[in-house]
C-alpha cells in the first residue's frame, strides 16, 4: 500500500509500513456478485512513510493521526468478471468493489475498480487505485513555508494484496 500526491513545487510518495493479520470473514459468493462481512483494513495514519520527514510530519498533522490513529477501509461487496470465484482461471479479471472508508471518522462509501487474478486453489492478487480528496474527510491539504507550497487536496491510494481464502 502507497498514496501519492503531489504540491505545487513536486510530486510525494508515501509507503505504508504496515503488516495485516489475516482475518476471518463471512463471504456470500454467487454468480460474480459477492457480498462480505467482516472484511476491514486499518492502516495506521502515522505509519507512512514519505520518505522526508517534514511531509511525514505535516501529512501526520493534516489527517490528525493522534486523534484518528487508523484509517479503515470496509469492503462490503463485490462484482466480478461475471462467474464464480471458485471458477475462476488464473487470467486478470476487474472487480468493482463497494467499501466504505473512514479517515478522520468521516466514513464516505466510494466504488474502487481493481484488477484480480487467481495465483492458485486458495489465493489472489488484488491490485489497484483510488484517488480520493482529503477535503471530503475533513483534512485540510498540508501548506509550508507560509503557504508558499500547498499540497493538492487529491491524493491516490494504491494496494497491491494477496488474499487467501479458506474455506
Amino acid at each position: 500500500l502507497y498514496l501519492k500526491g503531489t504540491s505545487n513545487v513536486n510530486a510525494f510518495t508515501c509507503d505504508c509500513g504496515d503488516r495485516f493479520e489475516p482475518q476471518t470473514a463471512e463471504v456470500e459468493s454467487n454468480n460474480g456478485f459477492s457480498r462480505f462481512q467482516h472484511v476491514q483494513l486499518a492502516i495506521r495514519t502515522g505509519n507512512f512513510d514519505c520518505h522526508n520527514r517534514k511531509i511525514d510530519r505535516d501529512m501526520q498533522t493534516a489527517m490528525r493521526a493522534k486523534e484518528f490513529p487508523f484509517i479503515r477501509i470496509v469492503l462490503k461487496e463485490a462484482r466480478h468478471h461475471g462467474k464464480n470465484l471458485d471458477d475462476a482461471s488464473s487470467d486478470w479479471f476487474t472487480v468493482q468493489a463497494k467499501t466504505a472508508i473512514t479517515i478522520t471518522n468521516q466514513t464516505r462509501e466510494h466504488q474502487i475498480l481493481a484488477n484480480a487474478k487467481k495465483i492458485d486453489e486458495r489465493r489472489f492478487r488484488l491490485r489497484g487505485e483510488k484517488t480520493l480528496q482529503m477535503s471530503e474527510f475533513g483534512i485540510d491539504p498540508p501548506e509550508a513555508m507560509f503557504g508558499l507550497i500547498k499540497v493538492n487536496d487529491w491524493i491516490t491510494f494504491h494496494f497491491d494484496l494477496i488474499i487467501r481464502v479458506d474455506e
